[in-house]
């Protein structure tokens, strides 16, 4: 890789980890907001999964924009519209207009995953280790919430949390914005080779997306579900102390430590990608996030951390795969919507 190609990786590892901050942060401090409002875990999961929809809703817009305006100038107002909307969430004085700013939350910190990837997808040439280093920096994101955004909380309060990634988002734009970087700058991508059921028109590939997409859905369903709740699971079933520390916090560090073998795991799959047929990894990924997760339903202690660790490790390695398979079936121009229906 070129220095361009390194920045533009750095630039957009930096944003993916922010993404997955402002994604997870809900579900390190989900305990603490209960107490404080006096409400279970119905309605904290309903205002988790209504994060989550916005999220998502935003997606296929951010995709289009991508395709349209450029990637570095969504970044930049997904970072900023994201700082504000954290810090809306941080002065809420009341559990709807808390809801409020969650779902602005996820409509801002939504536009992230189109732009960053079909950049990455048409600005490197090693695509499959490109997307392995930009997953590590997600699932960095994803692994660390959890220890500082609960460690924060217990210390200074849920909304301390909030300001604390706002000002990271903050901070980031800048950043980006003075950087001149442009992804007009890098260089094309090499033309990877057609898929071997591609045909000489795009009406080949529908088929094959339409299963990458059905595969997101469902493995997005068990992603969003275990990682929101994932803290409150060990907290209530681990029954593991960490020097005294609070216990909500202690939780948080074991849900961190479980994560973070996710890290590893996105480091192997981008080289499995690059060097492997891709549709047999993903087929053998998918399968193997099976065993842990029954675990996880069963265990307590540190066999609960462990299988959550084993889940991490699986779930994870399989991103670059199926982030590179979107790119596979995909014509150039038409990545920045493709990965805006895939999220």
């Amino acid at each position: 890789m070129n220095a361009t190609e390194r920045r533009i990786i750095g630039y957009t590892a930096g944003a993916h980890y922010l993404s997955h901050a402002m994604e997870l942060t809900f579900a390190a401090v989900l305990v603490l907001v209960g107490m404080e409002y006096g409400v279970g875990p119905a309605v904290l999961g309903g205002m988790a999964n209504a994060f989550a929809l916005a999220f998502g809703a935003t997606a296929l817009p951010a995709g289009l924009l991508a395709d349209r305006i450029g990637s570095r100038r969504l970044f930049v107002v997904c970072l900023l519209s994201s700082a504000v909307a954290a810090a809306l969430v941080a002065f809420s004085p009341s559990l709807p207009l808390l809801t409020g700013a969650l779902v602005l939350l996820g409509l801002t910190a939504g536009l992230y995953h189109p732009a960053g990837l079909s950049l990455i997808a048409r600005a490197t040439r090693a695509r499959g280790i490109a997307l392995g280093y930009h997953g590590v920096a997600g699932n960095l994101g994803v692994a660390l919430t959890p220890f500082i955004a609960g460690g924060i909380g217990a210390l200074l309060g849920w909304r301390a949390a909030y300001l604390f990634a706002g000002g990271l988002s903050l901070a980031l734009a800048f950043v980006v914005h003075f950087s001149g970087i442009s992804e007009g700058e890098a260089p094309a991508a090499e033309k990877p080779a057609a898929p071997a059921n591609a045909g000489s028109n795009g009406r080949s590939l529908v088929t094959p997306l339409i299963v990458i997409f059905g595969a997101n859905f469902l493995t997005g369903f068990i992603y969003r579900g275990s990682v929101t709740f994932l803290p409150k699971h060990i907290l209530e079933n681990g029954h593991l102390g960490l020097f005294n520390m609070d216990p909500v916090a202690a939780a948080g560090s074991f849900t961190t430590i479980a994560l973070l073998f996710g890290v590893v795991g996105q480091y192997l799959g981008g080289h499995l990608a690059h060097r492997f047929r891709l549709e047999r990894i993903a087929v053998i990924m998918a399968f193997a996030i099976v065993p842990p997760l029954l675990l996880m339903g069963v265990a307590s202690g540190g066999l609960l951390v462990a299988a959550a660790a084993a889940f991490a490790f699986f779930n994870f390695m399989g991103q670059p795969t199926f982030n590179s398979l979107v790119a596979e079936f995909t014509p150039r121009r038409l990545q920045g919507r493709s990965y805006g229906i895939y999220f």
